[in-house]
């Protein structure tokens, strides 16, 4: 029941902080960049502690399934933390190929989401041996499932920011250090 308490008050401090922001242009220059990283590194948080008391867990009984650990842990570990440095990397002048990666790192995360759902309701894996979220499962999968959410919002606004700014097609050594076009005088 606190926890839940807990929840409300911080999603409520968080609207009124949000809205406030947003009500001020100047404040949101200067919360650009504290926003920008931080959904990426609270996701990775929230993500790290669980699957840091897992491991604990398992080492308080005197068995760290260490196969268990390293290759599932560690390569849905990695391909989480690809996608939200993808994500908070994202910017209007972001190339193709940075672009290209974070979507191959949806593309894994979200097999990653299907495998984990399948094998939470069926108890059986699904596919692929080494692509799901470690166990306590419901935590991972849904910090995966928010990062691939953070990272096409990000893209969308990204891209849609660059378009409209005219930067898309801009070679990126054609712009100035304002992100202006250069004369061709």
């Amino acid at each position: 029941m606190a926890s839940g308490a807990g929840a409300v008050a911080v999603a409520t401090g968080g609207l009124i902080v949000w809205f406030a922001v947003q009500a001020r242009p100047r404040w949101q220059a200067r919360m650009a960049l504290p926003l920008r990283f931080l959904p990426p590194a609270l996701l990775f948080c929230v993500y790290a502690t669980v699957v840091a008391a897992a491991v604990a867990d398992d080492a308080s009984v005197g068995v760290i399934d260490r196969g268990y650990w390293l290759s599932v842990g560690g390569v849905s570990t990695l391909t989480l933390a690809g996608l939200l440095t993808v994500a908070a990397a994202l910017t209007p002048r972001t190339g193709r190929r940075t672009r290209g990666i974070g979507y191959a790192l949806v593309g894994v995360n979200a097999a990653a989401a299907v495998g984990t759902a399948t094998m939470m309701l069926s108890g059986h894996r699904f596919g692929f041996q080494y692509v799901w979220f470690v166990s306590p499962q419901w935590v991972p999968l849904a910090v995966g499932v928010a990062a691939i959410a953070l990272f096409c919002t990000r893209e969308i606004t990204t891209r849609r920011a660059g378009s409209a700014s005219g930067l898309a097609g801009t070679p990126l050594s054609m712009t100035t250090r304002t992100g202006s076009p250069r004369s061709s005088r």
